[in-house]
């Protein structure tokens, strides 16, 4: 097998698929070994500044105020959410009763000490959600990764999801618009609604892309069946 055969899209497909294990075993092992830093879109940043910086951009401030009037508007009092360590989104929301889950230990120690009153935060996957008792009215989920990467995730709080007013998704856009069906925003709400078995009203969508960031879309969609 030549080189040119060996770099092609079919052949790292099928050797993606037939390493899997092995290749998130690796990944892995990296993420543990530089614990200390923080991963975003592929980057490693070396300073905690940095990554804050990926949160507090102007185009991404705009949109969190969207959300934001979105979420004032319909009078939601409790909020499932993914957040920045600074908790931007939640000190504008101070009223509000927020469920905020973080993965990485570290940053879950720092987070506690500085989170606001109304704030609960929890260490581990936002997965772990579906089985508290609590029917959040908006579901807000802020992820780094691509539909493709996070819809186990979405898939999993789907219970939740159904009986929501409000539900928020951010995500990479990183190649998914190769294989799109048409717009890949549209089909991304197609895929959705099929997914959870919801057809969702879509109050507001915005594709962006602050600086030297990956491409990212932010959608607001309205269950109008919500039980909530």
């Amino acid at each position: 097998m030549t080189s040119e055969k060996k770099n092609s899209p079919a052949y790292m497909k099928k050797y993606y698929k037939n390493n899997k294990t092995k290749l998130v075993k690796q990944m892995k092992k990296a993420y543990k070994k530089n614990k200390p830093y923080r991963l975003h879109y592929g980057k490693v940043f070396t300073s905690e500044k940095k990554l804050v910086e990926t949160y507090n951009r102007p185009v991404k401030n705009l949109i969190r105020d969207k959300i934001i009037n979105e979420i004032e508007n319909r009078k939601i009092k409790n909020i499932l959410t993914l957040e920045s360590k600074d908790f931007l989104f939640a000190n504008q929301l101070p009223n509000k009763k927020i469920y905020i889950y973080e993965n990485d230990e570290l940053t879950f120690k720092d987070m506690y000490e500085t989170k606001p009153k109304n704030v609960i935060l929890s260490l581990g996957d936002i997965s772990s959600f579906k089985e508290v008792e609590v029917n959040p009215e908006c579901i807000y989920l802020d992820f780094c990764g691509t539909y493709s990467t996070e819809k186990e995730v979405v898939y999993n709080l789907r219970e939740k999801i159904k009986s929501c007013k409000l539900l928020v998704l951010t995500l990479c856009t990183w190649d998914e618009t190769k294989t799109a069906n048409g717009d890949y925003q549209f089909e991304l709400i197609n895929q959705l609604q099929s997914l959870l078995e919801i057809n969702f009203k879509v109050i507001w969508g915005q594709g962006y892309r602050d600086k030297k960031h990956s491409t990212m879309v932010t959608i607001i969609l309205e269950n109008t069946n919500g039980t909530n």
